[in-house]
């Protein structure tokens, strides 16, 4: 073990991050805040210091040399923070406060390094303690890695009193205002009724099909539904570009066959019914899209942004088998990598208090049945998606397997043309259940099965 090595830490990126908030504004201290804690700077005084400038941005305090000057006078820590040269003289270390978010993540990267420089430094002595349990010391150091990991300390849980005690005040809260807990609308009444009024924040929803059965469109639709009743959403699309998806947006919204905007020919009549869609909906403009994003961890920075500055609610990903694999599992199974990803899904959705709902692939089992539904098995690398799920929505189009007739039950048959059934096979907070939908091929457009023309 080499122990005088200096811990890894950059003083001057950490007073250009002190020196934005002091000349940047209350978003710079926000976007500050968001990444790192005072104990994350490396110089003891830089941590007084921004421990100062968020204390007074807490209190609503305009925060500049002065106010920090004086804040830190009046709680005594004027001298460990450098003196009021040294913090004044910060303000003059940035120019500018646009790449404050990076320089924040650089910072926190180099207090994770040494927090795990401590932590395996802290084993290696304990390591020779004969006294010391193994178990326990295994224990001790998996929750001390994965705290370090993740930026975060190890905390007693609350108790079964203080759980019933936070559920009873939800109850409470959400009686007085239930606008501000009803999920976001998926825009298909009969789905929403399913779902219990349509999909929670802090949760993880699958929308699965095979090719070509409809899972995009549905997606889409669901985003459509989601940003008409107000709720701002992020669309996160690995499967497909931005033009293709805004061809599917105007087939949806001008009533087009899909297939028009594939035409060098499109007549004019078709191209100004979709110039009249492209601007009919002047309310509909928090859809988000995103098609460059492919590494989950990428992803999380991306949603958390959006969360932040857009004020986003649900995240609609298509699709999760096509993401890259996380990094650090590189040599891990495939289905390894998937559950990987879903995971962190999970943990977006109820760290931002969003909904994620990620569309999936099922695999060729379900061309081996006789009536080709799907069943939660068929889930492709299934692993983790299963389990850390909420909601499972199965698609089940029996016209895409040429299947030209099914019985709605007692006797009642009808044509497939259209027909979509969405399977809930799987909801932790609710019934289970099919919603029958009608699918038009050629828009893109989605109805209760009984409203269909």
């Amino acid at each position: 073990m080499v122990e005088d090595r200096v811990p890894p830490h950059n003083s001057d990126i950490e007073r250009a991050v002190l020196g934005a908030m002091l000349i940047g504004n209350a978003d710079t201290i926000e976007t500050v805040k968001g990444v790192i804690e005072p104990e994350d700077f490396y110089t003891t005084a830089h941590g007084f210091v921004a421990s100062a400038i968020y204390n007074l941005h807490t209190k609503g305090v305009r925060v500049d040399q002065i106010s920090v000057v004086d804040a830190l006078t009046r709680d005594g820590k004027l001298d460990q923070a450098g003196g009021a040269v040294a913090v004044c003289g910060l303000a003059g270390e940035m120019a500018t406060t646009h790449n404050v978010e990076y320089h924040s993540t650089l910072v926190r990267d180099f207090a994770i390094r040494r927090g795990m420089g401590q932590l395996w430094q802290d084993l290696y002595g304990k390591s020779f303690d004969q006294e010391e349990d193994i178990e326990d010391l295994i224990d001790s150091s998996i929750t001390k890695a994965v705290a370090t990991d993740l930026g975060i300390s190890v905390n007693t849980p609350p108790t079964h009193l203080d759980v019933m005690a936070e559920s009873l005040q939800f109850i409470e809260d959400r009686s007085a205002d239930p606008e501000a807990y009803r999920g976001a609308s998926t825009g298909i009444v009969p789905l929403d009724q399913k779902l219990l009024g349509g999909l929670k924040r802090g949760e993880l929803s699958i929308i699965a099909a095979r090719p070509s059965v409809g899972k995009t469109a549905l997606g889409l639709s669901v985003a459509l539904g989601a940003v008409a009743s107000g709720t701002p959403v992020l669309f996160i699309s690995v499967e497909m570009g931005t033009r293709s998806l805004g061809f599917r947006l105007l087939a949806i919204r001008s009533g087009l066959d899909l297939s028009v905007f594939a035409r060098e020919d499109l007549p004019d009549h078709f191209f100004e019914a979709a110039c009249g869609a492209g601007v009919a909906y002047p309310d509909e403009q928090n859809l988000y899209i995103d098609d460059r994003t492919c590494e989950p961890v990428a992803m999380s920075r991306v949603v958390k942004k959006a969360v932040k500055d857009l004020g986003v609610k649900l995240v609609v990903v298509d699709y999760l088998q096509l993401m890259d694999p996380p990094k650090g599992t590189g040599r891990a199974s495939r289905e390894e990598q998937v559950s990987a990803t879903a995971k962190i899904f999970k943990k977006l959705a109820k760290d931002l208090d969003i909904h994620v709902l990620s569309l999936a692939q099922l695999n060729r089992s379900v061309e081996m049945r006789d009536d080709k539904k799907p069943l939660l098995s068929d889930l492709r690398e299934s692993g983790a998606i299963e389990q850390d799920s909420d909601v499972v929505m199965l698609l089940w189009r029996p016209s895409y397997y040429g299947i030209q007739q099914i019985d709605l039950g007692s006797g009642n048959f009808v044509n497939t043309a259209g027909y979509l059934e969405v399977n809930i096979a799987k909801h932790r907070n609710g019934p289970t259940g099919n919603v029958e939908l009608y699918y038009d091929l050629r828009t893109g457009r989605f109805e209760a099965w009984g409203d269909r023309e």
